[in-house]
């Protein structure tokens, strides 16, 4: 591999990988009267030569740690998890599992606080969790009560005669309701097929209409309630209100749906009513979010299962890590902070950005609500002076010159709040935000909180 990646010839010799050598100096043990015997046993001294001699320790590092491959020492492969080291070990000398679970984390516990000659751990721990990203669910259509719900992306459901279609869902942001993501194709014969589980999808063929389906549940759609539209659906004509020519196609149309996609006629059995829309998503026929035709992101109206972008995702994972450790005394103060790796200067300013903007509307809105808690009514003469009070900062965390008295603390303070003022305005007013948006903007029928 070296000489392919260089150009030259790279001989074996002058490949250099490193050698391992056990930290325990006793062999494992070999039969399970044995392994019951050293789980059983009182842990070893707190010493690494008593360690180092511990029969459960030699299996804990041949579990966890190394392997042996062509003869030599080498990490293990495949690491396994700590539930499924506790069952091998429950397995292999008949112990029952609480009792190795108690027995191996006092262990692990002991090998991480004792060090070797070189100052290091002798058991070190190494912890790692992917986090990957959120996928879709799909199901049949059929009733809720019925249908079967998968998270693999599979064409056919698995369950049944193999005729029954497995669609991706997604789901207001406003109320929750589900819609099924099919493509409406007049070939053949008409019928409802899946499409990939994007939002904005595109369909360059004629014959196929991208778009979503609603199954007719708890009274969720009826042609009565086209009365119920949203005004700027409609234009006066000669003095008569009437639908846009451009709405008329986004009007929900009733479809009755077998299992396999194709749509049968009225009275037909084994079929399901349903309501289909053409994309983009214009209408919620739970809650009445109502969508003008330039919005054609449905990105901002419908969201998948854990449909959350990687800088979202990253943020809330470092708050809520950052607060629990806050939470827990055992960690110094100083220890009490995360840190993060990346490639370039771009990503790190992307999310040091988009950090700082969470926590900001995070406590302005705390702030907010805790000034309402306290005054119960607020108006545009002390909503300011109320939310300053609320936040009760420290002149150092916002000024660049802090005072203690004086006209630089005046300053200071009436700095802070011409800038509270404006945040508070910007933030009550119809905004982008998808994942935290204004309760005003949630209200006009833009995104709400997930």
């Amino acid at each position: 591999m070296a000489t392919k990646l260089f150009g030259v010839t790279v001989p074996p010799e002058n490949v250099v990988d490193e050698t391992l050598r056990r930290a325990i100096q006793v062999s494992a043990p070999p039969t399970p009267e044995s392994l019951r015997a050293a789980v059983e046993a009182p842990l070893p001294a707190p010493e690494p030569v008593a360690l180092a001699r511990d029969p459960l320790a030699a299996w804990v590092e041949q579990t966890f740690g190394v392997e042996l491959e062509g003869g030599r020492l080498i990490r293990r492969i495949h690491p396994i998890t700590f539930a499924e080291g506790v069952r091998q070990l429950s397995a292999g000398g008949s112990l029952p599992e609480p009792l190795c679970s108690e027995k191996l984390r006092a262990l692990l516990a002991l090998g991480n606080h004792l060090q070797t000659e070189a100052g290091e751990p002798v058991f070190a721990f190494r912890l790692h969790q992917f986090l990957a990203a959120g996928g879709t669910v799909y199901t049949t259509l059929e009733p809720s009560a019925a249908r079967s719900s998968r998270l693999q992306g599979e064409y056919y459901s698995p369950e049944g005669d193999g005729t029954k279609l497995l669609y991706p869902l997604a789901f207001c942001r406003e109320c929750g309701q589900e819609y099924y993501l099919v493509d409406r194709s007049e070939r053949d014969g008409e019928s409802i097929t899946p499409r990939l589980p994007f939002l904005d999808d595109e369909n360059e063929d004629a014959q196929v209409t991208p778009g979503y389906v609603a199954l007719q549940e708890e009274d969720l759609w009826s042609d009565s309630n086209e009365d119920e539209l949203p005004d700027f659906w409609f234009e006066y004509r000669n003095g008569n209100r009437r639908l846009k020519r451009t709405y008329q196609l986004h009007l929900p149309v009733r479809l009755l749906i077998r299992t396999d996609g194709t749509v049968a006629e009225p009275g037909a059995e084994g079929a399901v009513e349903a309501w289909f829309q053409p994309q983009p998503f214009l209408l919620c026929l739970r809650c009445g979010a109502a969508y003008d035709r330039t919005e054609r992101n449905d990105f901002r109206k419908l969201t998948r299962l854990s449909h959350t972008g990687r800088s979202t995702a990253t943020t809330l994972v470092s708050s809520s890590a950052i607060v629990q450790l806050r939470e827990d005394l055992q960690v110094p103060v100083e220890a009490r902070k995360v840190l993060s790796f990346t490639d370039n200067r771009q990503d790190a300013s992307l999310q040091a950005g988009h950090f700082n903007d969470f926590i900001l509307v995070a406590l302005v809105r705390a702030a907010l609500h805790r000034a309402l808690s306290e005054q119960h009514e607020l108006d545009h003469a002390n909503i300011t002076q109320a939310v300053f009070r609320a936040l009760a900062l420290e002149p150092a965390a916002y000024a660049k010159a802090p005072a203690a008295f004086g006209p630089g603390k005046r300053q200071n303070e009436e700095a802070l709040q011409r800038l509270l003022e404006y945040r508070l305005y910007e933030d009550l007013r119809r905004g982008w935000r998808v994942i935290h948006p204004s309760r005003r903007a949630a209200q006009q029928g833009g995104s709400s909180p997930l």
